[in-house]
């Protein structure tokens, strides 16, 4: 069997990619590799050693995988010639290379993972970050963390990914007018799996359920250890 078709993740952080990506591999038809450009010299404790799995051994270290990104995505698709799909995960500030080659080309297909509630985004990002717990598994129970709320810092990644986020959908909209959207509440909720299965098309037909729990509760406000100034915090929208 080749390869049928192939499709990447573009996300944000916590999104809901690794779920998804995890969620993905329990399908017999599709390999989905997690993230491919991470420095995971330098966070290898974020490494997602299920979905990492395989790497070609000249391509362990990000330097290796960066030097060439084309022809590292085309060797590791070597290695999966039994997958009717294969795909892998690629955050927006990762690697521009890759990220506008995987666009250009008509034979790709983009899932585009985004949070609209920033502020669960800026408070998830800190508790993973505190608890070095970057994704819950089935069974394991969540560090009960709370941060504290930086406004200035919060702020800054509100714009960042705004902007960011404008400038990827527009590179989407251009070049790529097929590809999926797809809000982390859908994933949160479960529906956003179906979602995915039938924009892919695997030829085998199989019902997934989510590989990992959700860390929180709806409660944003109670993720902060000084809720108070989140409440009186204005928030800069560009």
């Amino acid at each position: 069997m080749a390869i049928k078709k192939k499709f990447i993740v573009l996300a944000s952080a916590r999104t809901g990619s690794t779920m998804l990506c995890r969620t993905l591999n329990e399908h017999p038809a599709i390999t989905c590799y997690g993230e491919l450009f991470i420095n995971n010299e330098e966070v290898p404790w974020m490494l997602d050693k299920t979905i990492q799995r395989g790497l070609p051994s000249q391509y362990t270290k990000k330097a290796a995988r960066e030097k060439d990104p084309v022809k590292f995505i085309n060797a590791l698709m070597a290695e999966h010639q039994d997958s009717d799909l294969f795909g892998f995960k690629l955050m927006i500030s990762q690697n521009e290379n890759i990220l506008s080659w995987v666009i250009s080309q008509d034979d790709w297909h983009i899932i585009n993972l985004y949070r609209s509630n920033l502020l669960s985004v800026y408070g998830a990002t800190k508790v993973a970050r505190a608890s070095r717990q970057s994704h819950i598994e089935i069974g394991e129970s969540a560090k009960p963390i709370k941060v504290d709320f930086d406004p200035i810092e919060f702020n800054n990644l509100l714009q960042f990914n705004q902007l960011r986020r404008r400038q990827v959908n527009l590179m989407l909209d251009d070049k790529q007018p097929s590809y999926l959207s797809l809000d982390y509440l859908a994933l949160a909720l479960a529906s956003g799996i179906e979602q995915v299965l039938n924009y892919l098309q695997p030829v085998i037909k199989k019902v997934l359920s989510p590989q990992l729990v959700k860390r929180h509760d709806w409660n944003v406000l109670g993720r902060f250890a000084n809720p108070t100034v989140v409440e009186n915090t204005s928030f800069s929208i560009i």
